[in-house]
């Protein structure tokens, strides 16, 4: 085989159809990582068995690892991405699944003052003499109209002279971040984005700056998943391919580019007329959309490059919006807690409020805030990806297929909730779900205090059709496609114990239990969804607590929102980030004393 030859990869992707170059002999991973919906739990490393695509064409015979790790799927043309080489022209099918993705929640009412704003001002006009006598006298106007002394970048000063060189009396100007940003000689609509950069998925908002109203929203998954699940294989992504850093970058901003013409299309939004960009994420996230290496933060002593609570410009960021807009970055408050949190509390209402109030933002990075006396103690558990689906044998992200909630009946049967169950059968169970069956097993006595699974003549008769007789996994459906092995079980002791553990620890730093919390806050779109009586029935969340918690959806997603439209919500934002303490898990003895003893049932 001529190693220097190249074959061609097809990928049929819903109506629309690709075609990338590949030197014979490369893996498909190569191909399609980074360009389209595939998971990578583990960084394209041969090791989860997610990246699973339907490929026919010239490619190698499946390893004996690669077969174990897709099982039944390796006889219907079914390859791991990151296992199958290429070895002549290959076609591939991509499902085309639909997210189903947070972008609901509570969000505080602040005053109103958006990041852009326009304004109404009157020249003087003189005999243009030069364009510096121009910007003197829009800056002049701007002065008297707002009290401000506004920049004027340099791309803006023909216009300036423009204006006065026709002998125009008024303009229309549009301000943002004490610097003017367009130039009209009439008022025109005024439009804004927000976005909130998870891990997994990403929430993006079209907002009016006039009336502040939010009028569109879309979501859609993390592109840079292909690359790993959580932050930490991703930054080793970063630190392992030259040029990662760039790329997973413009994974994103690529992806929010599409978003935001589309939000604009659909609302008759003039994309030139979008000002300004609010951006909340955790602090890898932000870092890697602002190309700041984030390989500090994987390792001690777990140090962060920045912590935001900046303004950039957009397109300096591969924003395309108006050529001078300016884009807002969430403050953080360390490493592993980021502007999504600060942003989260902010919008959630817990910012100068009374009493004593838990955030939990659960993801692959467990994320938490205690609202005491006044201040804010935050901390962060590495709960892993279990409850986003990965690491789970079954494991699926929230798209059409999976399994998301899971209860017991009045006859003591097993029903299942599936995301779009009336077009599709269970593909597989996403974090909600996992929860969920768990707690249902524990309920029925399949599964024991210490995680073991019982074998099926351990139970009674109507149970055994969950089980198997050596007790290796619990089937949720019929024919046994979608299941709990073992493995699963230990992932999510592992998950809920760090969770729980973090819980413990951050009351202790306080000198608090239970019974002196007064509310308890679900965040993010796995919160949103996970039920509460489950969380506390495994042991992801105290018992006690179970009356107190409640869902507030997607706050990071509200608290871009509000720094978008407030200024008031920014100076929150930055109050929190960088006046509450940080409380490092690492190392802790009460936290790793908690760890342990939380992770029994």
């Amino acid at each position: 085989m001529d190693e220097n030859m190249n074959a061609v990869v097809t990928v049929i992707s819903g109506n629309d159809q690709y075609k990338y170059n590949i030197k014979k002999g490369g893996l498909l991973f190569e191909a399609l990582g980074g360009k389209h919906d595939i998971s990578a739990v583990c960084g394209g490393k041969g090791l989860c068995g997610k990246c699973r695509v339907k490929a026919v064409g010239m490619l190698d015979e499946p390893s004996e690892h690669e077969k174990k790790l897709l099982g039944n799927a390796a006889a219907s043309n079914i390859r791991l991405a990151c296992l199958a080489h290429v070895l002549g022209d290959v076609t591939v099918t991509l499902d085309s699944n639909n997210a189903s993705i947070a972008v609901a929640g509570e969000r505080k009412k602040f005053k109103f003052s958006p990041a852009a704003e326009e304004v109404y001002i009157e020249l003087t006009t003189p005999t243009l003499e030069n364009p510096i006598s121009a910007v003197k006298n829009f800056k002049e106007a701007i002065m008297r109209t707002t009290g401000k002394d506004v920049k004027i970048p340099f791309s803006l000063y023909n216009d300036c002279g423009k204006f006065i060189d026709e002998g125009k009396k008024v303009a229309y100007v549009v301000i943002a971040n004490d610097e003017l940003v367009a130039i009209y000689d009439e008022a025109i609509d005024l439009f804004g984005i927000a976005v909130d950069i998870g891990t997994t998925t990403v929430a993006v908002y079209l907002c009016d700056l006039k009336s502040g109203e939010v009028i569109g929203t879309a979501a859609l998954e993390n592109p840079q998943k292909s690359t790993g699940a959580d932050v930490i294989s991703r930054i080793q992504y970063i630190i392992e391919h030259d040029g990662a850093l760039n790329t997973l970058g413009t994974l994103v901003s690529d992806a929010l580019n599409e978003k935001i013409s589309l939000l604009c299309k659909n609302h008759n939004a003039d994309i030139n007329n979008v000002m300004a960009v609010a951006i909340a994420g955790n602090t890898v996230m932000e870092h890697i959309f602002a190309r700041h290496n984030p390989a500090s933060i994987a390792s001690a002593p777990f140090s962060a490059e920045t912590l935001f609570g900046e303004f950039y410009k957009a397109d300096s960021l591969g924003i395309k919006i108006n050529p001078n807009g300016v884009l807002y970055m969430a403050p953080c408050v360390a490493s592993y807690v980021g502007g999504d949190i600060t942003a989260g509390v902010v919008a959630a209402g817990l910012y100068g409020a009374s009493g004593t109030h838990l955030y939990i933002d659960i993801g692959t990075n467990g994320e938490m805030g205690l609202l005491h006396d006044g201040k804010f103690i935050f901390c962060a558990t590495a709960a892993g990806p279990a409850f986003e689906g990965a690491h789970i044998d079954c494991g699926m992200s929230g798209v059409d297929g999976a399994v998301r909630a899971v209860e017991i009946d009045e006859n003591g049967d097993i029903k299942l909730d599936v995301i779009s169950g009336d077009k599709c059968a269970p593909k597989g169970i996403c974090g909600s779900g996992i929860i969920d069956a768990a707690a249902s097993f524990l309920e029925l006595g399949l599964i024991d205090e210490t995680g073991s699974i019982m074998c099926s003549d351990e139970v009674d008769e109507n149970l055994a059709k969950y089980t198997d007789e050596d007790g290796e996994q619990l089937s949720l459906t019929e024919d046994g496609s979608v299941y709990l092995c073992g493995s699963d079980i230990r992932e999510i002791q592992l998950a809920k114990s760090a969770v729980a553990a973090g819980i413990e620890t951050l009351l202790d730093f306080c000198g608090i239990s239970t019974s002196d919390v007064d509310s308890v806050l679900l965040a993010g779109g796995f919160g949103s969804h996970i039920r509460p009586e489950s969380a506390c029935k495994i042991g992801l969340i105290p018992e006690e607590l179970l009356s107190k918690i409640k869902a507030v959806g997607n706050t990071a997603g509200m608290g871009a929102v509000s720094m978008l439209l407030s200024d008031e919500a920014i100076e929150q934002t930055v109050e929190v980030a960088f006046n509450s303490t940080y409380l490092e898990l690492s190392g802790n003895p009460k936290f790793m004393d908690e760890f342990v003893e939380k992770m029994m049932f």
